[in-house]
Parts: C-alpha cells; sequence; structure tokens
C-alpha cells in the first residue's frame, strides 16, 4: 500500500467517523427531544385527566348543593306551614279561653244578681242555689246571711 493510497483510507475512514459521530449527536438530540415531548405529553394528559376529575367533581357538587337548596326550601316551607297551624291552634286555643271567660263572668254575673236580688220574705222567689235544697224552713234563711257565692248545697 501505498502512503498517498493510506492518506486517502485514512481520510475516507476520518470522513465516516466523523459522519457517524454526527448521527449519533443527532440521534441523542432526537431521543431527548422525544424524551421531552413525552414528559409533555404526560404532563398535560394528567393535567386534562385532573382537569376531567375536577370538572366532574364540581358538576357533582352543584347537583348535590341544587338538591339540598331544594330540601331545605323544602323544610322551611313545611317549618312556616307547621308555624302557621301552630299560631292558629294557638290563636284557637286563646279565643276559646277567652269564650271560657266571658261564659264564666256571665255566670258569674247572672248568680250574682240572683243572690244579690232579694225576694220579698225568701218566699215568692228563692235564689238559684237555695232552690235546689229547698228542704230548709224559711225562718232558718231568714236568720243567716247567705254568702254571696258558694259551690253545692248550703249547709245549716
Amino acid at each position: 500500500m501505498t502512503p498517498e493510497e493510506f492518506d486517502r483510507i485514512k481520510q475516507a475512514e476520518k470522513e465516516h467517523l466523523r459522519k457517524l459521530n454526527k448521527l449519533k449527536q443527532v440521534h441523542r438530540e432526537l431521543e431527548r427531544q422525544k424524551k421531552v415531548t413525552d414528559a409533555v405529553t404526560d404532563m398535560t394528559s394528567s393535567m386534562q385527566e385532573k382537569l376531567d376529575v375536577h370538572s366532574d367533581m364540581m358538576d357533582k357538587i352543584g347537583t348535590e348543593s341544587a338538591l339540598n337548596e331544594a330540601r331545605l326550601e323544602m323544610a322551611l316551607e313545611s317549618s312556616d306551614q307547621a308555624d302557621l297551624v301552630a299560631q292558629e291552634m294557638k290563636d284557637e286555643q286563646t279565643l276559646a279561653k277567652e269564650k271560657a271567660k266571658e261564659l264564666v263572668r256571665q255566670m258569674k254575673s247572672g248568680s250574682d244578681l240572683d243572690l244579690d236580688e232579694p225576694t220579698p220574705d225568701h218566699k215568692a222567689g228563692p235564689s238559684r242555689s237555695a232552690s235546689k235544697d229547698s228542704d230548709q224552713p224559711d225562718a232558718e234563711s231568714d236568720d243567716k246571711e247567705l254568702p254571696e257565692k258558694t259551690i253545692g248545697r248550703m249547709k245549716p
């Protein structure tokens, strides 16, 4: 082999090694780019999944809060209705108590009038409380003063 052939082969081999190194470098750069692209893709897909999960949760929370709000409104309405019914019952009870008090007042005033109005000689018309016990002689009733109000029978 001549030195010129040797130089030519040597130059060709150097050129071949340079091309090989350049290809290896390009290959490494492409691998690096692929890794970065995969990492970005993974990040975006995981972020999209998280956003989807977040959206689903927000929809679920919105639905639950709407249901709870509707339940609360129904409970408040029923509470208001219960309050109205309770108020009506209270008003009815108050009205019944007032009627009972008025009736008691009328009964008292009616019995007071009968006791306060003396009849001549107590023979013409005894009072209501004395009319039920007419077993007592008229002389005894003249001697004793009758109480203004009595409950039950009067004893001598």
